[in-house]
């Protein structure tokens, strides 16, 4: 099944993020980054949140932007996968897919990409480099908190931010998904 039909799975399919700001009932929490046909399929009962625990986002690309929602983001192009989520351009080969979700008024308050690792002998590469290029940016309107880099299977999942959106994001997943690890989760140096 294709990424961007699978989508659904990543924030949506009741699983939309909690921070994704929209009318009626909160979504489940955890904007979980697994695309749907990907993952063990099971549903959990939907939840309301505060508008305070809300957020506006947007997902995907800069050419294909989707509003309060996760998006497919394209690999072919590595310098904006570098740009846009802080994926390293010099290991975009060693992944096939993507999705975003970032803060609508400042990606450095929330910036959270997925990325679907081709071969799982690779996801110690993966991590590490997203680990060294996030750390190595020069951060300009703003400085996010910190970083946490987690596996789930082929899946590396990547955020930085505000302490309490990353926190409650992976507080989120970890509490949703079993199997998840983390690799990474420091302050932003």
């Amino acid at each position: 099944m294709a990424f961007e039909n699978d989508i659904k799975g990543v924030f949506t399919h009741e699983k939309v993020s909690h921070y994704a700001a929209g009318p009626g009932d909160g979504p489940v929490p955890g904007g979980l980054l697994l695309p749907e046909g990907r993952r063990r399929q099971r549903r959990l009962p939907r939840q309301r949140y505060p508008e305070s625990e809300k957020f506006p986002v947007v997902g995907g690309s800069l050419d294909k932007p989707v509003d309060d929602a996760p998006g497919t983001f394209p690999v072919d192009d590595a310098d904006n996968l570098d740009y846009m989520l802080h994926f390293p351009a010099d290991k975009a080969d060693l992944i096939d897919d993507a999705a975003s979700l970032t803060h609508m008024m400042n990606a450095n308050s929330f910036t959270c990409g997925v990325f679907h690792v081709k071969n799982s002998a690779d996801i110690s590469v993966v991590t590490d480099a997203l680990r060294q290029n996030v750390q190595n940016t020069q951060w300009m309107c703003g400085f996010p908190d910190k970083l946490v880099v987690l596996t789930y299977g082929e899946y590396v999942v990547a955020l930085f931010g505000a302490d309490d959106l990353v926190d409650d994001f992976v507080n989120t997943m970890t509490a949703t998904y079993t199997g998840v690890q983390t690799a990474c989760d420091e302050p932003i140096q």
